[in-house]
Parts: C-alpha cells; sequence; structure tokens
C-alpha cells in the first residue's frame, strides 16, 4: 500500500505497523519518514513516530527533539488535537517494546518542561491531569488540577473531559455515589454525551439499584446510540430492573445480535444470563454461560475480557452451581 500511495495516512500507519514487529523495523520506518513528498518535519504525527524511533535506538535527544517539534504544531486549545497528541506520546513514544503500558512519570516530566510562562491552555492542562491518574506520585496533583477544570472549564469539551475522567477514576475504586456526582457533572457540559449518559446509568441501576432515576439517561444514551452494544445492554438492564420484562429481554438479545466481537458480547451476554437465572430459568441461563465460555476461547487475549468482567463471570457461575 505504501508504494501505491505516498500519503501522511499511510505513512503514518505503515510507520506505526513496522514499529510494532518484533523486533522492531526501525530503519524501514526511518526510510518511510524519509519520502519528501509526506513533508514528516511538518507533521505532528509523523514527528511523533520518528520520536518513536528514537526512543527504540535509544537516541534520547531525536526523541525529545521530533516530540517537541510535534508538540508545537499542534492547536494546543484544541481538545481534540491536544487528545490525540498524548495518546500518541504515552502509547508510542514513552512506551518501550515490551512496556505494559507507557511510561507516565517520564511523560509528565517531558511535557511539564516545557509549560512556558502564562502556563497551558485548558486542552494540555485535562490532558496531563487525566494522565497522572494511575501514577501514584503524581495522583493528587491530577485529581485537583481535574476537580479544578470541572468547575471552571471555559471550553465544555475540557469540563466534560475533566468530569468523565473523575467519574471513571472514583467508579473504579467503587466510590459509586461521589462518581455519579461528577458523571452528572459532565452531563451538564454535554447532555448528549452518550457513553457518559450510559456510565451514569449503569451506575446508577446495578451500583446503587437507583432504576427509577437511570431509565432517562438509559433510554436517551441508546436513542443517541442506538446499535451501540454497550447503550443497548445498559437500556435492558435498567428495563429489567424495574420489571419491564418483555423490554429487558428483548434489549439484552438484541445487543447480543449487534456484535461478534468477543470483548463486546459477553456483556450483554453475561446480563441475559443473570437475568434468566433470576428468573428460575437455570437452563437458559446455563446456555448462555456455555456460550461466554465458548467467546473466551474464541478470543486471542481472553485475559483482558477476563480482567474487565471476570468478577461478574465468577458471580454467574456461582450463582448457576448454587441454583440462584
Amino acid at each position: 500500500m505504501w508504494e501505491k500511495s505516498k500519503d501522511v495516512g499511510t505513512a503514518e500507519r505503515y510507520g506505526i505497523m513496522l514499529l510494532s514487529k518484533t523486533p522492531p523495523d526501525t530503519a524501514g520506518a526511518r526510510l518511510v519518514l524519509s519520502e519528501p513528498a509526506i513533508k514528516t518535519d511538518q507533521n505532528a504525527g509523523l514527528l511523533l513516530v520518528r520520536a518513536r524511533i528514537g526512543m527504540i535506538d535509544n537516541r534520547t535527544n531525536e526523541m525529545e527533539r521530533d516530540a517537541k517539534a510535534a508538540f508545537a504544531l499542534i492547536k494546543q486549545d484544541d481538545p481534540g488535537q491536544v487528545g490525540a497528541y498524548f495518546i500518541q506520546l504515552l502509547n508510542q513514544v514513552f512506551r518501550r517494546p515490551g512496556d505494559a503500558k507507557g511510561r507516565i512519570a517520564d511523560a509528565h516530566l517531558f511535557i511539564d518542561a516545557l509549560r512556558p510562562k502564562n502556563g497551558f491552555s485548558e486542552a494540555v492542562e485535562v490532558n496531563l491531569a487525566a494522565m497522572t491518574l494511575s501514577e501514584p506520585t503524581l495522583r493528587d496533583k491530577g485529581i485537583a488540577v481535574l476537580q479544578q477544570l470541572s468547575e471552571t472549564a471555559k471550553d465544555k469539551v475540557v469540563g466534560y473531559r475533566a468530569a468523565r475522567s473523575l467519574g471513571t477514576d472514583l467508579y473504579n475504586k467503587k466510590k459509586y455515589e461521589e462518581c455519579v456526582i461528577y458523571y452528572k457533572r459532565a452531563k451538564e457540559f454535554n447532555p448528549d454525551g452518550y457513553e457518559n449518559l450510559n456510565d451514569l446509568a449503569l451506575v446508577l441501576a446495578r451500583q446503587l439499584g437507583k432504576f427509577d432515576e437511570a431509565l432517562p439517561s438509559a433510554e436517551r444514551a441508546a436513542q443517541l446510540a442506538p446499535n451501540n452494544v454497550f447503550t443497548v445492554t445498559t437500556l435492558g438492564v435498567v428495563q429489567g430492573g424495574l420489571s419491564q420484562n418483555d423490554k429487558a429481554e428483548a434489549n439484552l438479545r438484541r445487543a447480543i445480535a449487534l456484535t461478534q466481537e468477543p470483548a463486546q458480547i459477553v456483556v450483554p451476554m453475561i446480563r441475559l444470563a443473570e437475568r434468566r437465572l433470576k428468573m428460575g430459568d437455570k437452563a437458559t441461563a446455563a446456555k448462555i454461560f456455555e456460550d461466554i465460555t465458548n467467546q473466551l476461547a474464541r478470543e486471542r487475549d481472553p485475559k483482558r475480557i477476563r480482567e474487565a468482567y471476570g468478577e461478574d463471570i465468577d458471580k454467574l457461575e456461582a450463582g448457576l452451581k448454587a441454583g440462584t
């Protein structure tokens, strides 16, 4: 494809693919980026690919030079461009082959060193802060910045991102009442953010048992994203909690029919099995559980599904054994 279409998008994708090989083909990636027609020095995405080459080859000066040049090229008040930069910086430039995740502390130190005297834009600050939530040494500072932005951000996209980040962090820590506060705050910044509406409805329903309160958000999320596995599943869960049995069954089965991706399809399958078991239909629940097991067997990396839904799968299996 690269030989037929020597454009920027193809160069970036091909370069990343070459660097994803074992071992990384840094020479091949350098050759791609040296093509005059794509003007690597004028494109942030290509500069970040070249920065990754510098990191892999232990050429720190080259890596930092290209990452800085890429940062200078993006519109730093544009949340979309800034967010894309941070994702690539963390997942490519500050992530060595074999690392499970990017090196957050190193990436944070690199960006913070670029801070101008009058400070970063809100878009940069929210991404920098959100990045620190899983880094113990930086976490408290990041939370403080996100809390402030969730209250005072002038850019609605930034406020939404800040509130969402805090809500998700609190959900992961099982602080569900506090989580709801921030998901509701995110809703104020973006009333039609379907992912946030879905997450809000799910926490209200599954974790707090507030099905009546959850229903409007679940319905709106499913209306905004009618073919999304997760919004349709959540709506089915909420309807089930309100004894809207036919609607719940129909939506959970429709969610299953929407995808064959194991990481997605197991979610409505688990919820439908839970529902059938609760209604006393152990045979159907057992058959769905068998289908879940088969889906895991087909998944290339079942560990990632287990990490996300292992607790629910184990509870379902225990319920089947107990008959409840």
